[in-house]
């Protein structure tokens, strides 16, 4: 069925990944709740910080967060980015690449996709307050796509400079 053994091997491995993730996330990091609680905290708590940066007044309590004058948004589960790194993370071990690269693709796209997911609250703090009429609209079409157009981006600069000059 599968002439190019690179791949069988590629959709194997990401498969593989992804299976192994999946039940470390269903099975102990969903249902105990305690590191999405704290994950949506700190994104609460850095993005509110932003804001401020920007000198605009926030409230927030637990996982809400909106500007003063409004009802806020909620970051619920689906919002801390726990998924979405292990399916970074996912994307990298499933391609073969040099273990020092891997590593460092790792921390630095783990942190990009954390820096993105705190724009993309922010942005939807500010669509909430200033055009709630286009609020779902822009979180499900474009934010959404915007945050995960960071993550294959991420894969696709792994894919190009993760191997060696030997084997790229």
């Amino acid at each position: 069925m599968f002439k190019d053994k690179e791949v069988l091997l590629f959709l194997l491995r990401g498969a593989t990944v992804y299976f192994l993730w999946y039940l470390l996330y269903e099975l102990w990091i969903s249902p105990n709740g305690q590191i999405e609680e704290r994950v949506a905290l700190i994104l609460v708590d850095q993005t509110a910080w932003l804001l401020g940066v920007f000198g605009l007044e926030t409230i927030h309590s637990g996982r809400v967060l909106g500007l003063t004058g409004t009802n806020g948004v909620e970051i619920i589960n689906a919002c801390t980015g726990i998924a979405e790194n292990g399916l970074f993370m996912g994307f990298i071990f499933a391609y073969k690449g040099q273990a020092w690269r891997r590593m460092a693709i790792l921390a630095g796209g783990t942190l990009l996709i954390h820096l993105a997911n705190i724009t993309r609250i922010l942005l939807l703090v500010l669509l909430q307050a200033w055009t709630p009429d286009l609020f779902h609209t822009l979180k499900e079409f474009v934010l959404n796509g915007v945050y995960y157009a960071v993550i294959l981006t991420l894969w696709v600069i792994w894919i190009r400079f993760g191997q060696s000059a030997k084997t790229a």
